[in-house]
């Protein structure tokens, strides 16, 4: 499958998951990091979910799936443990050309959700096209080894350089290979 990769901006927007289990937890607690409105629509859900419900972090409606779910939803992932729910859900969100994922058939959507490091601002994925998840966690997991935690600090320092014009005082002590100046401005 042949995929243009793109950072979505969810700030605000509402954003449907379908299911309650374990894989919606997972991409629940994505959307929230990205700033999204969640709406979560299953009959049960993880007690991890519940609480955010509960926390008033998404709002979960208690009942089955219905086209009327999709209603004002910029992005939707179907993530039941039922395949027809999930082609369902995915086949009507594409028909109203709204995002959709579904967990269980990638090739389904119109998008893949990638394996994801997250360094501050700094994100790095991984995709196989839905191909190989597991080979796909296994390159995040090396990326995770690879870019640490002051990763954040270099992009916030980066920033900072860029925000204030070419500073060729803190240039100095990055290696000569790096270009900072350049290359942050390509």
């Amino acid at each position: 499958m042949d995929l243009y990769p793109i950072h979505l901006n969810l700030q605000g927007r509402r954003c449907l998951v379908v299911g309650g289990g374990a894989v919606a937890a997972r991409k629940v607690a994505g959307l929230r990091a990205t700033g999204a409105e969640v709406l979560l629509v299953a009959p049960e859900a993880t007690p991890a979910l519940q609480k955010m419900a509960k926390n008033g972090e998404i709002e979960w409606r208690r009942e089955r799936y219905g086209t009327a779910h999709l209603d004002g939803v910029f992005l939707v992932l179907a993530c039941t443990d039922n395949r027809e729910v999930n082609a369902a859900v995915t086949r009507e969100a594409n028909e109203r050309n709204i995002l959709a994922l579904c967990a269980d058939d990638p090739g389904a959507g119109s998008f893949v959700s990638p394996a994801t490091v997250r360094r501050g601002e700094l994100v790095l994925t991984v995709s196989t096209g839905g191909a190989g998840p597991t080979l796909a966690a296994v390159v995040r997991e090396r990326l995770e080894a690879e870019f640490g935690p002051e990763w954040a600090d270099m992009v916030e320092m980066f920033g900072a350089m860029l925000d204030a014009g070419p500073p060729s005082s803190v240039c100095w002590m990055m290696p000569r290979s790096m270009n900072c100046w350049q290359r942050a401005n390509d």
